[in-house]
């Protein structure tokens, strides 16, 4: 074969055929691609600007800026110079990577809700259940699990109740836990602004039993008899406590996905003169279950012990009175001193003192 009068062999002329029809076929093969491709991502924008009124009646979206179409149009109406509507196509922008921003943090967020449970079987209860000796009570080893999760994503299973006193920084707490799920209870007295829970007196520390009997009864009427959701976990913590949380994730995540058992957590002494045990004041914690007994008892006004004791007594002395000794049947998980310190906190150019330790330097 001749091509522009040069004799071309009959067999590389076949290649080179075949050769252009590949390049041309891979080519309409991208073309298509790249044009389904772009339409796609106009669709899903065009989508995400449809729902976004949606998102904000679903508090998903808060104070997000108009999409560039509502912004365009008002700005039309109003009759705004060719320098403002290029400002409005700079918020349009900034609107879009908002939203995507925002999407993707959501998209996050349902991802995470679905996380394993930790939920015993009644054979794995059986075998990690032990009788202790010093304390006289079947107990559950510490939940100390290797994980990679945050705390963050456990929020609305649980609620941990700080008492705090007039000297004692809120500001403080609110910063090193903002990722925990803290009522900071208050004292009558006290009309700072981080107050999540008021109450009617003045207390100091030979009175907290009070404080505690009054917190516990605020909580169980008008936060749990006023919530549909369950919470599977409950605590109470010192505000000079620091406690780890990977660890303190461990702790929330094991006691409530096993709520529906009796839970008693924290550190632990035996009573003198009855079966059970109390948990030291600086941070205790029960479970679901545990709390539906406790808000559910007619509990007396709290007398003169000290305020770990008392809640003691008090949680013990519910289930004595409801159920016969077969039914009365409690677990208690002792609490690592490992991971929650107490007063302070040292390491590495770090040395902290935290509450009444503040002041016995001054003394």
């Amino acid at each position: 074969m001749k091509v522009l009068g040069i004799a071309i062999p009959q067999r590389l002329f076949a290649k080179f055929k075949r050769t252009v029809f590949l390049c041309l076929f891979f080519a309409t093969i991208f073309l298509l691609y790249t044009s389904v491709y772009e339409n796609e991502e106009k669709r899903i924008f065009r989508n995400s600007f449809n729902s976004l009124q949606e998102l904000r009646e679903f508090g998903i979206l808060k104070a997000m800026k108009k999409s560039p179409l509502e912004l365009k149009k008002g700005d039309s109406d109003r009759g705004l110079s060719k320098d403002a509507q290029a400002n409005t196509n700079t918020n349009g922008n900034d609107s879009e990577l908002e939203i995507k921003a925002k999407l993707g943090l959501e998209k996050e967020k349902a991802e995470n809700k679905v996380l394993q449970s930790w939920k015993l079987t009644d054979e794995e209860l059986y075998k990690q259940m032990y009788f202790d000796e010093r304390n006289q009570v079947y107990m559950l080893p510490t939940p100390v699990r290797k994980h990679n999760h945050s705390i963050i994503e456990l929020y609305d299973d649980y609620l941990i109740t700080l008492p705090i006193a007039d000297y004692e920084s809120i500001e403080w707490i609110k910063n090193l836990y903002s990722d925990v799920n803290i009522k900071v209870i208050c004292d009558g007295h006290d009309n700072r602004k981080g107050c999540d829970i008021k109450l009617d007196q003045k207390y100091d520390y030979n009175s907290l039993y009070k404080k505690t009997y009054f917190s516990m009864d605020y909580i169980c009427k008008n936060i749990y008899n006023k919530t549909d959701k369950k919470i599977k976990f409950f605590a109470k913590m010192d505000f000079d406590v620091v406690v780890n949380k990977k660890y303190l994730y461990s702790v929330i995540k094991f006691i409530s996905d096993n709520s529906h058992l009796r839970i008693y957590f924290g550190n632990s002494s035996p009573f003198r003169d009855r079966e059970g045990v109390e948990m030291n004041g600086q941070f205790y914690a029960i479970s679901g279950a545990l709390l539906d007994e406790y808000c559910n008892c007619d509990i007396p006004e709290a007398q003169g012990n000290g305020e770990d004791l008392w809640f003691a007594l008090a949680l013990h002395q519910c289930i004595t009175d409801k159920y016969p000794p077969e039914e009365r049947k409690m677990l208690y998980i002792e609490n690592s001193r490992d991971w929650l310190k107490h007063g302070g906190y040292s390491d590495k150019g770090v040395e902290l003192k935290l509450g009444r330790h503040t002041f016995k330097d001054k003394e």
